[in-house]
């Protein structure tokens, strides 16, 4: 239920982008009964969350490059952190086994053991970088299934598909596997 929650906030927060932190009018906001909604952090430019098996929320951004973490403590974000600047559209990120997963556009990028070094970050694992280079269409999001796509096991074969005059000509997979369990 956190992680919905948490998803939920980080999409009304990014719908918010140009809105200062002390000015966002979540009284404005909706809600069903039971439900609250309140501030936890403002990072530049929000787009997906992960929470990891610490309690360390992980946010990927659009427009500034950057990947954030927050060390969270009950109820209360007490600190924030800049793991990675300079990336491009580095909007995807999922956790698992104690790594960060950030997807780039044309890369994917992991930052092992994270929790704990979240106040230095070593440099990340480049798991691939031979993904299409292109930023129009080309934000992409991660999760590993089970942690919020609970539909049937689809979308994990990623195809590179070459176009001649508008119609495919070729298909060529790439990072196929690695969300089912396989190494990264």
């Amino acid at each position: 239920m956190l992680r919905v929650m948490l998803a939920i906030a980080a999409w009304i927060v990014s719908t918010l982008v140009s809105a200062h932190a002390d000015a966002l009018p979540l009284e404005k906001i909706a809600l069903p009964p039971g439900f609250s909604i309140d501030l936890l952090a403002s990072v530049d430019g929000a787009r997906a969350m992960a929470l990891g098996a610490k309690g360390a929320l992980f946010v990927g951004s659009k427009r500034p490059g950057k990947v954030y973490a927050i060390r969270l403590s009950p109820g209360v974000a007490s600190q924030t952190f800049t793991l990675a600047s300079g990336l491009q559209l580095p909007m995807g990120v999922a956790f698992r086994d104690g790594a960060l997963h950030v997807f780039a556009v044309s890369r994917i990028l992991r930052f092992d053991d994270i929790e704990n070094r979240l106040a230095n970050p070593s440099a990340p694992v480049v798991v691939t970088d031979r993904l299409p280079t292109q930023t129009h269409h080309g934000w992409k999001f991660i999760a590993e299934h089970g942690s919020w796509n609970r539909s049937a096991t689809i979308g994990y074969r990623l195809t590179l598909v070459r176009l001649d005059d508008g119609h495919a000509v070729a298909y060529q997979p790439f990072a196929t596997g690695w969300l089912q369990g396989q190494e990264a």
